[in-house]
């Protein structure tokens, strides 16, 4: 979505996070703002990304996979990693966790 013709370089933050939103609901946009596609689509094109150990949107969510993916997490060891709860949540909602394996 290019904003430049929209662009007069006094706007405010408002408007510019307005304009950034507006730019979120071309379809085009939608495979680099959604981070499950993203990541599919680099793979697609042999660039390396971060791991994601289980990624669903809504319509695919299965609690009993999401079940069996945690406690491989503690099979294998793993002691950290982050969860991001919701596509678009702007990192609202993210969480941290340490000490998994306690």
């Amino acid at each position: 979505f290019d904003k430049s013709e929209k662009i007069v370089g006094d706007e405010s933050y408002e408007a510019l996070d307005y304009l950034q939103v507006l730019g979120l609901s071309h379809e085009d946009v939608k495979t680099v703002e959604d981070k499950i596609l993203l990541k599919s689509l680099a793979e697609s094109l042999g660039v390396p990304t971060t791991k994601m150990v289980y990624g669903a949107h809504a319509s695919e969510w299965d609690e009993a996979i999401f079940r069996t993916t945690m406690a491989q997490l503690c099979t294998d060891g793993v002691d950290g990693f982050m969860i991001k709860a919701t596509h678009m949540s702007w990192s609202s909602g993210m969480k941290i966790v340490r000490g998994w394996q306690e």
